[in-house]
């Protein structure tokens, strides 16, 4: 056992992930870290604490920044007894040699192999799409508005632009570029609020500049839940439930898929461009998770899943999608008959923020911690 994990150190600690666990727990044996330290960047982001670019997390407030390095320089320089210094010395040598001896026998044995063929250095991103087969492009948009294309077959950014507003409700993936989409409301003359969904195109060549935007008003008393795989139909939501409408012609399905959506519930929703819908529903009280997929043209419920997964994606066709969990960790590859096809574990067990499916079905990407991992199924 012992030469195996040798082998194994001197495999793994040659990169960068495996050098940063390890400097990460020892930092934490110290307290100098929290043990959970990318659950505390994290929350530290979401409550506008720190900002995240790329793999780089900064401070927001410079006051706050200043007011907490002046704290742990004046505790550095009190005066602390030789004794206590000495135990402490001891105590920090005995817990870094146990995790040091630990990581080497554990490392190659618990972390998961990863399995991703690219990983791109996108940072913090909230939407993202692949382009059509053949374009060997990704476009993604992160928490200040930035819209970016890269290559998939080298990892690099082949283009940026900025929207007009610091967020985007999703991107869909059209023929002729990625659909940047935003669902707006305002105030009529008559005090009613109306539904817009704001368009931008950002082309899978050339020039990476974004069209002006198209507005596309909501008719009637509904509200705009989201964009199909390929950026052809409108998912609506109104009183008798879900429906799909076509873009360019505004036609909605005659039949409305009703009883799906719960009140008080967190869920997300992803459709394909044949109205196979996939819907991850975490209802406030109880906390429990399902995945329901559905046809929104005939109204009818396929399968449910009682499966932990906040994060969901679709193909095109309807005949693959894809769960995670937002802790991270797991994501899971399911048939439209809501059979599990494959299980790919995220080295680190960072938490999701997003995760899309191409067009065909057979790329997969995964956005947390400031990377996306790109996969080939």
């Amino acid at each position: 056992m012992l030469p195996g994990a040798v082998f194994a150190v001197l495999m793994l600690l040659p990169r960068a992930w495996p050098r940063f666990v390890l400097l990460r727990l020892v930092l934490a044996a110290r307290g100098r870290l929290p043990w959970h330290f990318l659950r505390f960047l994290a929350d530290a982001r979401r409550r506008q604490l720190l900002r995240q670019s790329a793999g780089t997390y900064q401070f927001r407030h410079i006051r706050l920044q200043e007011r907490l390095a002046s704290r742990s320089l004046a505790r550095d320089r009190a005066p602390v007894p030789r004794d206590l210094v000495t135990r402490r010395r001891r105590r920090q040598l005995a817990v870094t040699g146990s995790v040091v001896a630990a990581t080497c026998l554990l490392l190659g044995q618990l972390m998961p192999e990863d399995t991703s063929r690219t990983t791109l250095p996108t940072g913090d991103t909230t939407a993202m799409a692949f382009g059509p087969p053949g374009t060997n492009a990704l476009v993604t948009v992160d928490g200040e508005g930035a819209v970016r294309r890269w290559d998939t077959r080298t990892g690099e950014a082949t283009g940026k632009d900025e929207l007009s507003a610091e967020w985007a409700d999703g991107v869909a993936s059209g023929e002729e570029g990625a659909v940047i989409y935003q669902v707006t409301y305002r105030q009529t003359e008559f005090g009613s609020e109306k539904t817009e969904v704001v368009t931008r195109r950002l082309p899978w060549h050339g020039s990476p500049q974004l069209t002006r935007a198209d507005r596309m008003p909501v008719a009637g008393e509904q509200d705009a839940v989201g964009m199909s795989t390929s950026g052809r139909h409108l998912l609506l939501s109104n009183s008798r439930g879900l429906a799909l409408q076509r873009i360019g012609t505004g036609r909605t399905s005659p039949t409305t898929l009703g009883g799906v959506l719960e009140r008080d519930a967190n869920w997300s929703t992803a459709v394909g461009d044949n109205g196979r819908l996939v819907i991850s529903m975490r209802p406030v009280i109880s906390g429990a998770v399902k995945i329901i997929v559905a046809d929104t043209r005939t109204g009818e419920r396929i399968c449910e899943i009682p499966h932990d997964g906040d994060r969901v994606a679709m193909d095109s066709d309807g005949s693959r999608f894809a769960t995670a969990d937002d802790d991270g960790g797991t994501v899971r590859i399911w048939d439209a008959g809501c059979q599990e096809e494959r299980k790919l574990s995220i080295p680190g067990h960072d938490p999701v923020d997003t995760i899309a499916l191409s067009g065909n079905g057979r790329q997969l990407a995964v956005s947390g911690a400031g990377v996306i991992r790109l996969f080939d199924l």
